[in-house]
């Protein structure tokens, strides 16, 4: 499945329109529609995680198709970006880290 068929899927479950999803997202009215029937090649991620937020699913899953789950990464994916310098910190100082850990593990 592509990223234009998992959209088009999950606008389906949720019985949003693309006209309305792109609105919601703060994106012109034909954006997300343009995207889907092909007259725009590309999206930007940007764009995309805008979607994926109105849409509530991951920006991980439209691009890849990875199943939604609640993981650490998917939890990850839904701070705002903004916000990240403050989770990585209270995750930091949970684990009683300064950084990412070296063997890969918190």
């Amino acid at each position: 499945m592509d990223m234009r068929t998992r959209i088009i899927a999950v606008l389906e479950e949720k019985s949003i329109s693309a006209t309305a999803a792109s609105k919601a997202a703060g994106l012109s009215d034909t954006t997300l529609t343009k995207f889907l029937n092909g007259h725009t090649r590309s999206i930007t991620v940007e764009n995309l995680e805008k979607i994926a937020g109105v849409l509530d699913v991951s920006l991980r899953y439209i691009m890849f198709g990875e199943p939604v789950s609640d993981n650490v990464v998917s939890i990850w994916d839904r701070i705002p970006e903004e916000d990240r310098p403050k989770a990585r910190a209270i995750l930091e100082a949970f684990t009683g880290t300064d950084g990412p850990a070296s063997n890969g593990q918190a």
